[in-house]
This record gives structure tokens, C-alpha cells and sequence, in this order.
């Protein structure tokens, strides 16, 4: 006899550990969405356009130039209101939902037609003083810069993520900068075990070095577990993290974070 699941648990079988160029294959092999779970994401969809409106409403009351503060705080409702989302929706993109004028606020249409927002407020707060008494919020800025409204082949800047840990052990990032330097190894990890000579191996390939790959391959996964380790730690019930540490533990990890197709 044939069990019938929901789609939101048939994604959760087929795509736990699936890099962002499975999804479409998989999606396929799902089971079309019950009712409820269709009534949840419209839902979901709603408060998504509501708290945006509401964001871009303040941000068109408050007249340039706009404060550090106001960018901050700005960028932190946007940053929430993306973070909080389903991570798989089966109710379609979000091109009914969007506004054109949230470009003004750096919310675009990205890959699939699903919001993103490019950080460009927390830039241009950075930018403005760099040094300012938000510098904790800020300095989270220069791990990504500004980024494409597509939002393919996005690399971090490791670098930058390592000093606002460094600098902000207990900053409004420091679980953001964790998670990026864990998702980096990891991938990092990826391009040493399978070996690969595309476009992959072009973004990594300035953190590659002489030595044997064998030792690089294991250090990259040390770092990368060690950062999830962290995530975990103040993040405990982050089911994504940990499905990422646990598949990467049995090395069977294949889904992409960064330079992604």
C-alpha cells in the first residue's frame, strides 16, 4: 500500500545534503502540496510582503542622507524578515509579492524569482565611518560587500569574516561569520575530494597551496566542522547546520554554500 507524505517532508528526505543544482531533479520526484501546507506559505508570503512594505515605508520617511543608525536598523528588519523564511516553500517563487520600488533598499528579484537583499545599507552604513559606535553591526558588511541581485557565485571574503569574529566575539554577526567560514570550508572541502577543474576550482583556487591535497582536504574539513561546532553551540536547534556538520562528519556532503550554479 502506497503511503502518501507531504511535499515539505518529501523535500526534507530527497534534498537533505542536495547542492543547489539537485533541486530542480528532485522537486520533480515530490508529491504535489496538501492544502495546509499551500494555506502556510501563503500565509507566510503575506507577512514576508507586510513586514517589507512596513520597512520600505520607514525607509522612504526617513530623508537623506539617512544616519549609520537608521541604516542599521534598516538592514537588521530586512536581514530578520529573509532569515526567518521556510528554507523550502512549495507554494512557487515571490514575483506576485514584490514591490519594484524595494529596489531603492537593495530587495531585488533574484535567481528563481526569490527576494534577496544585496546588504548594500550595511555598506553604505560602513562606509560612511567606518570606526562608528555601530562598527559591531558594520564591519559584518565587508565579508560580502554589495552583492549581485541574481546572487550566483557569491564567494565571501574570508578574511573579512575572520576579523569580525576576531574582533566581535559576541557581535550581532559572529553567528553569521561562523556559519560563512564553516559553509566555506566545507565547500572548500568538496573541491579536494571530487577533484574538480571547472569554474569551482577557479573560485577556490587562491586558497589552494602546494601542499598535498590530502592534508588540505583534511584541514578543511577540520576548520569547517569546527566553525559548525560553534554555530551549534549558539545556535543548538539550527537544523540545517547540523544536517551540514553531520554529512560533512560521514563525508558525504554535497551541497553547495558559495560559487554556486
Amino acid at each position: 500500500m502506497a503511503v502518501r507524505i507531504g511535499f515539505v517532508t518529501a523535500l526534507a528526505i530527497v534534498l537533505a545534503g542536495a547542492g543547489h543544482a539537485d533541486v530542480a531533479r528532485h522537486l520533480s520526484m515530490a508529491q504535489a502540496p496538501t492544502p495546509g501546507e499551500m494555506a502556510a506559505c501563503r500565509d507566510e508570503k503575506a507577512r514576508l510582503q507586510a513586514g517589507l512594505a512596513a520597512v520600505f515605508t520607514d525607509y522612504r520617511r526617513v530623508t537623506t542622507p539617512r544616519s549609520i543608525a537608521v541604516l542599521v536598523h534598516l538592514d537588521a528588519r530586512i536581514r530578520a524578515l529573509l532569515r526567518d523564511r521556510p528554507r523550502w516553500q512549495p507554494c512557487g517563487d515571490d514575483e506576485k509579492s514584490y514591490d519594484l520600488r524595494w529596489q531603492t533598499m537593495a530587495v531585488h528579484l533574484g535567481y528563481g524569482n526569490h527576494l534577496r537583499y544585496s546588504g548594500r545599507l550595511l555598506v553604505d552604513a560602513h562606509k560612511m565611518d567606518p570606526k562608528s559606535p555601530l562598527r559591531s553591526h558594520t564591519l559584518y558588511s565587508t565579508v560580502f560587500g554589495v552583492t549581485s541581485e541574481h546572487g550566483l557565485g557569491v564567494m565571501p571574503n574570508v578574511a573579512a569574516a575572520e576579523a569580525y569574529a576576531k574582533e566581535f566575539p559576541d557581535g550581532p554577526f559572529v553567528k553569521d561569520a561562523y556559519e560563512t567560514l564553516a559553509d566555506f570550508h566545507k565547500d572548500l572541502f568538496m573541491v579536494f575530494r571530487d577533484g574538480h577543474k571547472d569554474y569551482k576550482l577557479d573560485c577556490f583556487a587562491k586558497y589552494i597551496t602546494s601542499e598535498p591535497r590530502t592534508l588540505q582536504q583534511a584541514r578543511a574539513r577540520r576548520v569547517a566542522l569546527d566553525y559548525y561546532a560553534r554555530v551549534l553551540s549558539l545556535s543548538p536547534d539550527d537544523a540545517t547546520v547540523r544536517r551540514y556538520s553531520d554529512a560533512l562528519t560521514r563525508g558525504v556532503i554535497t551541497a553547495w554554500s558559495f560559487c554556486a550554479d
